[in-house]
Order: C-alpha cells, then structure tokens, then sequence
C-alpha cells in the first residue's frame, strides 16, 4: 500500500505541474516562451512545483527543437511499485502530451525529454512520446 500510495501521490502531483494554455502552436514563439523559462529559473534557481516535484533546469535547443527538463522527486525509488519506471514514462506521457503548450510543439516535431533524480538518487532519462 506504501509503494502505492508514493506512486500515486507523485502522479497526482505531475498532473498538477504542468497547468495547459490555450495558444496556437509557432516554433519561434514556443522557443521563446521555454527560454524565458529557462532564464527565469536560471536567475531563481530550482523551484518547487508541487509537494514531490522540483523543477531543477531547462535545456532549450531552438536549433535543434529540442527540450529538456530536469527534475527531482522527493520520493525513493525504493518506495515506489515494481515497474515503476515504465509508470514514470506513462504519467509524463500523458502530462506532457495533454499539455496546451507542449504537446503541438511535440506535434510539430519537437523532442522533449525528461531527465529525472529521485530522492535515493536513482536516474531516470525519459523522452516523451504522444499517440502511441
């Protein structure tokens, strides 16, 4: 019940770090928002986003479309369920396929990934995918 309730605690939280946006989808305009995010938390330093979730850096390669968010889960590998990381790979998945701002850049072929430590300092490197 343990692993489970810390697995559903961190999903729940997920769900609540990543609010949707209602705007159309333009390269410039998503590679400028994310840089002024990555600026602002740069100057702020890593920020809390929810009970678990620390949102640590964001790595934005307009070039490339790419972007990268780092992120620490104060919750221990050891306390989550079995398979915990393919259910890491799911929730993100659906936060950021959900997500307003995220998911047409996605559509439009960018790569997000998401590079997660948890609290025992277990790594966990994730790129997300949509529709499949």
């Amino acid at each position: 019940m343990k692993q489970f309730f810390a697995f559903a605690l961190v999903v729940g939280a997920l769900a609540c770090a990543h609010p949707a946006s209602a705007q159309s989808f333009s390269d410039n305009d998503f590679c400028t928002a994310q840089n002024a995010a990555a600026a602002a938390l740069d100057k702020s330093g890593p920020q809390w986003v929810d009970q678990v979730t620390r949102q640590d850096a964001i790595a934005v390669d307009c070039d490339n479309r790419a972007i990268a968010y780092k992120k620490f889960i104060k919750v221990k590998s050891t306390d989550m369920q079995e398979g915990w990381q393919d259910q890491m790979q799911q929730a993100w998945d659906q936060i950021y396929c959900q997500d307003q701002t995220v998911a047409p850049a996605i559509e439009n072929g960018w790569t997000v990934k998401v590079y997660l430590t948890l609290a025992d300092n277990q790594d966990l490197a994730l790129t997300v995918k949509c529709g499949q």
